[in-house]
């Protein structure tokens, strides 16, 4: 009997959890796998699960790529504490952000980021005419 049966990339339900939650056994559903009907419906759900999962990533990704205020709310004494904290840009996220999103613009450094013991060193190549004139005297103008 497969484990992973309903979804191939071992995301989602085992098919003992799924059959569980269904209330089928594992025979009802090596039937149903034989309707041509019932395997189209299981594929467009996990279309549809894969979907809603990739855009759910892509969405968490660049909210940690911009930051973001957390609010968190709690009772203490009867009063309602309100606490904000500013959750910084996470420059992992803002590399790969970038490299995927515009990979002509945004060279990727194959040498990735060490974060051990110490500042955290960026390399990042601006490619054009203009690159170059956007940067601050004595900041690596062509010359100096």
């Amino acid at each position: 009997m497969e484990k992973y049966g309903l979804y191939p990339q071992r995301c989602g339900a085992p098919v003992k959890e799924f059959c569980r939650a269904m209330r089928i056994s594992h025979e009802t559903l090596r039937r149903w796998r034989k309707n041509v009907h019932f395997v189209d419906a299981l594929t467009r759900a996990q279309e549809k699960f894969s979907a809603t999962v990739e855009a759910s990533v892509e969405n968490a990704l660049i909210k940690a790529a911009r930051g973001y205020t957390r609010i968190r709310e709690y009772w203490e004494n009867g009063t309602c504490i309100r606490e904000t904290e500013q959750v910084p840009p996470d420059v992992n996220a803002i590399i790969f952000v970038l490299s995927n999103l515009a990979p002509e613009r945004w060279s990727r450094n194959p040498a990735a980021p060490s974060t051990t013991g110490g500042a955290l060193e960026l390399h990042i190549t601006l490619k054009g005419p203009e690159a170059s004139e956007q940067l601050p005297q004595g900041h690596g103008r062509p010359g100096e």
